[in-house]
């Protein structure tokens, strides 16, 4: 098991593999996956699949991911995935994570804004051209 491709955080473990084509990261995703398995086992734990799910990492936008379905496991292939906190694409360009942020930023700003209206004279139309920025 090499150290760099797990990562462990409280309950959540992201493994990381990689290669020359999607085949190669296959397979070693495959035996990682065998890895933790066993470990998971020994230590009286268990791997949900129905919360794991699999990503392909590519800069190509028109690659297609391999079937996730490993030996021991079958996962549900996804296009972006939540990791403590941070939303990852399969394309690494962080758009869906700033696109949330800045959504929840303009509806904090809108709740602010209207406690604040009548006291600092600010026009909706202010806030809105703001949030175009």
């Amino acid at each position: 098991m090499a150290p760099e491709n797990y990562y462990l955080f409280a309950d959540d473990c992201l493994i990381v593999t990689s290669g020359e084509n999607p085949d190669t990261s296959t397979k070693s995703m495959q035996k990682s996956i065998e890895e933790a398995s066993n470990w998971y086992g020994k230590n009286c734990l268990v791997l949900n699949s129905a919360k794991t799910d699999d990503m392909t990492m590519s800069n190509t936008s028109n690659m297609k991911a391999p079937d996730s379905k490993f030996d021991i496991l079958s996962f549900k292939q996804s296009f972006k995935i939540k990791y403590l906190g941070v939303i990852l694409d399969y394309q690494l360009n962080f758009k869906p994570h700033t696109k949330k942020k800045l959504s929840k930023s303009f509806i904090r700003l809108l709740l602010i804004f209207r406690e604040t209206a009548n006291i600092h004279k600010i026009s909706c139309s202010m806030v809105c051209w703001a949030h175009t920025f």
